[in-house]
């Protein structure tokens, strides 16, 4: 998972799990927040057979990012109640978010066969089978199949929504990751993310003008929406239509000013300016986006085109070495999305 969303994704599916123990505790409503580790552990050293505690205790390590103890107390909530959903599921998530992905499935699994209609416990176990990916070839389908059984139990999953869209992005069904985006339009309106999703899954299908629609309605939710100018400003450059290429331009100077960190802003920029004939400043901005991103196999574009520029200036050496480094790049796409596919 990127880590930019695995705090976000973790903190929802915790809030998802959190709660009493057992069903018959529903006067133990004080959140495991209210606590202190220290209060717990005396409640424990007092009866070491309250599991409620333990659970707290671990609730309060999890939400920390203190993932070892919380997996560790976890286990020793299991030990003393052994039947109940939550505490695999939150041991899921710890062993999810330390990376062990096996042990995340075996203890969502478990939950699942304890509670077959818990929608979250079958999305966290295809947010784990997705990132196990790597390993197993047959993980994405596997992440689809729950995602899917998550919507049908919740059909206003907004989550499962998201995650089955990326994870048909990630496998260039982009028909089906238009479908799931557009149901998380319905379903959260006001939200400028939705929108910039679905008009990514749109640009890669090819419809550069839906693109254009849906990045400019994210722009307008969340006018300081960088990767919304850079999305709008390349479905510009391939639209094609008059005042496009202005128009592109005036996109990624805005996502540049944005954040100076977008990769793809300074390589949509480098290609106006290659157009534009000004081949040392296309030089610059793709070197930038290179320098940013070095080894992304989506860079291949940026060599690419700064290989078309040296070229341009009489260059050869150096537009040979980033032609090969295109290549090299490219193909590290195509393999790993043979994966997925």
């Amino acid at each position: 998972m990127n880590p930019k969303y695995v705090v976000p994704t973790l903190t929802f599916l915790i809030f998802l799990f959190a709660g009493p123990l057992t069903q018959s505790s529903s006067a133990h409503s004080i959140s495991s927040s209210a606590h202190s580790i220290r209060d717990l552990t005396e409640q424990i050293k007092q009866n070491s057979a309250n599991a409620n505690a333990y659970f707290d205790r671990g609730q309060i390590y999890l939400e920390k990012g203190d993932y070892d103890n919380a997996i560790k107390i976890f286990t020793e909530t299991i030990k003393l109640n052994p039947n109940h959903t939550k505490v695999y599921s939150l041991r899921g998530l710890a062993y999810h978010a330390k990376g062990d992905y096996d042990n995340a499935i075996l203890d969502l699994t478990e939950a699942i066969l304890l509670n077959p209609n818990d929608a979250g416990n079958y999305l966290s176990r295809g947010l784990a089978y997705k990132e196990r990916d790597d390993k197993e070839k047959e993980d994405y389908d596997n992440a689809l199949q729950d995602f899917a059984k998550a919507i049908a139990l919740k059909s206003d999953f907004t989550e499962a929504y998201l995650k089955r869209g990326q994870a048909y992005h990630d496998k260039r069904d982009y028909k089906k990751a238009v479908a799931d985006f557009t149901k998380l339009v319905e379903l959260k309106p006001d939200d400028a993310h939705a929108y910039a999703l679905r008009g990514g899954a749109y640009f890669k299908k090819g419809n550069y003008y839906r693109a254009v629609f849906d990045f400019t309605d994210a722009i307008s939710l969340k006018p300081d929406y960088a990767d919304a100018y850079a999305g709008r400003g390349q479905a510009y450059q391939l639209r094609s239509s008059k005042g496009d290429e202005e128009r592109a331009f005036a996109d990624f100077n805005k996502a540049i000013e944005l954040d100076s960190n977008r990769a793809v802003a300074y390589a949509g920029r480098g290609r106006s300016y290659l157009f534009m004939g000004d081949h040392d400043k296309a030089i610059a901005d793709l070197t930038q986006a290179i320098q940013l991103k070095p080894d992304d196999s989506n860079t291949h574009h940026a060599y690419f085109l700064r290989g078309f520029a040296y070229a341009s200036k009489g260059d050869m050496e150096r537009a040979q070495a980033d032609r090969a480094k295109a290549e090299e790049l490219e193909n590290a796409l195509e393999n790993a999305q043979k994966k997925k596919d």
